[in-house]
């Protein structure tokens, strides 16, 4: 059974704890894997709802009290460093924040937080409004100088606006669990990575890029989302895609940046949550 503590919070910020991490073990494998996908799966939802691509992750790893205080540091700052590579593979444009708090809580698990920010809020220009002193007449003045200035600074953004990670699917029939996914995908142009959503309709999984056979399994539509984005000759159509913003074009980020991490390596703190 997960044992995932998914606590929301006001606004927009939200909360999972990842349960249940083996004796000494950091690596994301197995329940801690699963637990870790429906979190990510969550914060899709978040931001195809939200429209937008501002995402902040931060993770907390923790140890229990039977091993030593450093090594429970090491392994603590070890579970929480992979969980946010994995998070950070599936959303490559959110920045992540991951550190350990050793065995202060006396648990075996990472505390996983995210927060989105709607592109309005996200361009808001910030102005200061401190008027202490200033006279009727001249803070009459001051703010009708601020309001234009609100205005030219609010239509100049918009003209600017970054795209929207993906816009929402058209009403797909089905809500269960697993029935969300967003495809990474790479294009004919080094560095371009595409993010392709799919979801499950009827059984079968379904996507913006349009299929011969609509009776496919997620691992077969996968497939061919990322064959479709490299034929040359179906590039006239993802271009368009994109223009409609049903599917993403970003950058990729390179392992020599530091952002990726081998969620799959097994690491092991010597003595930590062994008595």
């Amino acid at each position: 059974m997960l044992l995932v503590g998914l606590l929301a919070a006001s606004g927009s910020k939200n909360e999972a704890r990842i349960t249940g991490y083996p004796i000494g073990r950091s690596a994301v494998e197995g329940e801690i894997k699963q637990q870790l996908n429906v979190v990510a799966e969550r914060i899709a939802k978040e931001l195809l709802r939200e429209k937008s691509d501002q995402l902040a992750i931060s993770i907390v790893g923790y140890a229990d009290v039977t091993g030593s205080g450093p090594g429970n540091d090491d392994l603590g700052s070890k579970r929480a460093s992979n969980a946010g590579g994995f998070l950070k593979g599936r959303f490559p444009m959110a920045s992540v924040n991951a550190y350990s708090e050793g065995s202060e809580i006396n648990a075996r698990m990472a505390i996983v937080s995210w927060s989105i920010v709607a592109p309005a809020a996200a361009n808001k220009p910030k102005q200061d409004r401190a008027f202490g002193g200033i006279s009727l007449i001249m803070l009459g003045v001051l703010l009708l100088v601020s309001l234009g200035l609100f205005v030219w600074f609010t239509t100049t953004e918009r003209s600017q606006q970054t795209v929207p990670l993906i816009e929402s699917p058209s009403q797909p029939k089905s809500a269960e669990t697993g029935s969300w996914d967003i495809v990474e995908a790479s294009g004919l142009e080094a560095g371009i990575l595409f993010l392709v959503p799919i979801w499950r309709e009827d059984g079968w999984w379904r996507g913006p890029i349009e299929e011969k056979d609509k009776r496919l399994k997620k691992n077969d539509m996968v497939k061919s989302i990322r064959g479709r984005v490299k034929d040359p000759d179906y590039q006239s159509k993802i271009a368009t895609l994109v223009a409609k913003r049903e599917i993403r074009e970003v950058q990729k980020k390179g392992k020599g940046t530091g952002d990726v991490i081998d969620n799959d390596q097994d690491t092991t703190s010597v003595g930590a949550d062994v008595a």
